[in-house]
């Protein structure tokens, strides 16, 4: 919680890393919901 709420006080790179970050999440879970 807290490296999740440094990263979005921080728009500099914080906001690129979480965009990554949320966009493997996302295509992990289509990974798992299409192969399951």
């Amino acid at each position: 919680l807290q490296l999740s709420r440094l990263l979005l006080l921080d728009p500099s790179g914080g906001a690129i890393l979480w965009h990554c970050c949320s966009s493997l999440v996302l295509l992990y879970f289509c990974w798992f919901s299409y192969s399951g």
